[in-house]
């Protein structure tokens, strides 16, 4: 598939709206290193795999290589070639990408895991979900003229105690 189908259908979703309300002036989208770091790791996964597969009928991987022959290109290079494709999708959605959260040491860290403070949860879950919260809190105490609006269809973040902490970190 090409990139511009599987880099997110709900950016577009979301940009179309933003659009459809005239409000783009007024509203920047955002995206943790967490959630773009996976997108291109899972993209990447899934090039490899076929890769692999071309590799093995010495086909030709359309999308992404062009015309160039499996048999010429090395893993490494298909993927820092995705990772590019999806850091150019990011630029042209003037999408901005929230660093990894840096203020929380590694003890609070574990403190939120083991007494599973939301996002964390029961059977070791939770942890990409706990960055890319912090992400955003970190952020909006930078940021505190803006406004924050969390849009995900991760259940963990309806959470009352999440949306709490969210709302009193984000003062909205």
């Amino acid at each position: 598939q090409p990139m511009v189908d599987i880099f997110s259908a709900n950016i577009y979703k979301l940009k179309k709206f933003i659009s459809a309300n005239k409000i783009e002036d007024r509203v920047l989208i955002c995206m943790t290193e967490t959630i773009k770091q996976e997108g291109v790791t899972e993209l990447q996964t899934r090039a490899i795999s076929k890769y692999q597969s071309a590799k093995k009928s010495n086909t030709i991987l359309e999308g992404i290589l062009g015309g160039t022959f499996v048999g010429d290109v090395k893993e490494k290079d298909l993927r820092e070639k995705i990772e590019n494709q999806y850091n150019l999708k990011i630029e042209e959605n003037n999408i901005q990408v929230l660093p990894l959260p840096i203020k929380i040491t590694i003890p609070e860290l574990l403190n939120r895991a083991i007494f599973y403070h939301p996002p964390f949860e029961r059977g070791d879950k939770g942890f990409k979900d706990t960055t890319i919260l912090l992400s955003i809190l970190e952020d909006s105490e930078k940021n505190p003229e803006y406004e924050y609006i969390l849009v995900t269809k991760d259940g963990i973040f309806s959470n009352a105690e999440l949306r709490k902490e969210f709302s009193f970190n984000t003062k909205k």
